[in-house]
């Protein structure tokens, strides 16, 4: 994510923020417990992080992610500490990739696996 303001006079200075620091910008209003799969649990809390105001950040490919069927509670803290949290417990890899739209905008999307990379 590219932050105002930036100037493009000399010297030019951007901030710059990774998907990590995005996803620490909010928690949930108010506790939610969800029931799903990993895959499902992470489609719905991208859903309530982006529904205040579109974030651009989207899920990728879950094809691998756990299909058990769990049952989590999100409070107060941040999505992306609640998002570490499951993926740890789940045994399972996650990882963001910012790919630019047909419209020109940088959308983050995260992928989850068992072992991402194979």
């Amino acid at each position: 994510m590219i932050d105002p303001p930036w100037k493009a006079a000399l010297p030019v200075s951007v901030a710059v923020y990774n998907a990590e620091y995005l996803l620490s910008l909010r928690s949930p209003d108010a506790p939610v417990t969800i029931t799903g799969s990993v895959g499902s649990i992470v489609t719905k809390m991208i859903e309530m992080f982006n529904a205040p105001d579109d974030m651009f950040v989207r899920i990728g490919d879950i094809a691998r992610a756990d299909p058990t069927t769990r049952t989590e509670t999100l409070d107060g803290k941040t999505y992306w500490e609640q998002l570490k949290a499951l993926i740890q417990r789940s045994n399972r890899e996650m990882q963001t990739r910012a790919v630019k739209d047909s419209g020109g905008r940088l959308v983050i999307y995260l992928d989850i696996a068992q072992r991402i990379g194979i």
